[in-house]
């Protein structure tokens, strides 16, 4: 496997990371993790656009442009044979590089960013929809790293090992005032009585995800209500339907919550995944 390291197309067993980069010793940096179908990335301009916001919370700059990193991830796809009948999973991580120690940001101009973009293959996903738990893990609705897609991922980590840990697919956390933020790598939608889509609101803590947007796009392009708002664990008593949205799989149903089954396949949620799919096989 080949893949992009500060300028150099670089095969896999070479090891180039610095020691001292401060994503390694600090988790000082951010992410983002795109999907590819036969060659086109979906929605890279999304993920560009909040990659570039993130960073400028972190006073940490790209060096290189929205177009040059389209054509690296290209030119990755292609070297690794991820282009025909194939669908791949891209990853961009940039950090603030090796700085003198300590934890003070150095100005900019002594900044020396890393950047590592990486391709792999995507092997299709049999599974239909997802049981979720609730998690001990508690987010802390103000803080910056609830809103950016940071390399500070233990709160996840930890939510999703604990819901394995008692036999579930992912977690739940939820943030201080107890309100339901996301699972650990997905956000999440609700279908109330009314045929209404609720989704946990930004403020809550939740991770302003590519595909949630999209998702929130299409229900205002068929004219369905969906309504951004705090979510309880008691409110699941209220919902028929939930399905989680990520970057890799889309959307997902979920079948069950804690000890509530969510199991039906409304039309209201077949209308959405139905007008997701054309979107990204057009």
């Amino acid at each position: 496997m080949m893949y992009y390291l500060n300028g150099n197309f670089i095969s896999e067993s070479t090891r180039t990371i610095d020691i001292g980069d401060r994503g390694f010793l600090l988790g000082d940096g951010v992410f983002t993790t795109m999907k590819s179908i036969n060659g086109k990335i979906l929605h890279f301009d999304e993920h560009i656009n909040r990659l570039n916001n993130n960073t400028k919370l972190l006073k940490l700059e790209i060096p290189i442009s929205k177009n040059e990193l389209g054509d690296i991830c290209n030119s990755l796809l292609i070297a690794n044979d991820l282009i025909n009948d194939q669908s791949a999973i891209i990853r961009i991580t940039i950090t603030r590089g090796n700085t003198s120690r300590g934890i003070a940001i150095p100005p900019q101009e002594l900044q020396s960013p890393t950047i590592l973009i990486c391709t792999i293959l995507l092997h299709k996903d049999l599974t239909e929809s997802l049981r979720l738990c609730s998690t001990s893990i508690v987010r802390n609705e103000r803080s910056i790293i609830t809103r950016i897609k940071s390399l500070n991922y233990l709160e996840p980590i930890l939510a999703r090992d604990e819901a394995i840990s008692k036999g579930y697919d992912d977690g739940i956390m939820f943030n201080s005032l107890g309100s339901i933020t996301e699972s650990s790598v997905s956000n999440l939608f609700f279908l109330n009585h009314k045929q209404e889509i609720i989704t946990p609101s930004l403020s809550d803590g939740v991770l302003p995800g590519i595909v949630r947007q999209q998702v929130i796009n299409i229900c205002e392009r068929l004219q369905i209500i969906c309504v951004e708002q705090s979510v309880k664990l008691s409110d699941l008593e209220n919902y028929t339907a939930a399905f989680v949205t990520n970057s890799v799989f889309g959307i997902k149903l979920v079948s069950q919550i804690d000890s509530i089954n969510l199991s039906k396949l409304e039309a209201t949620v077949g209308a959405i995944i139905e007008a997701y799919n054309l979107s990204i096989s057009s």
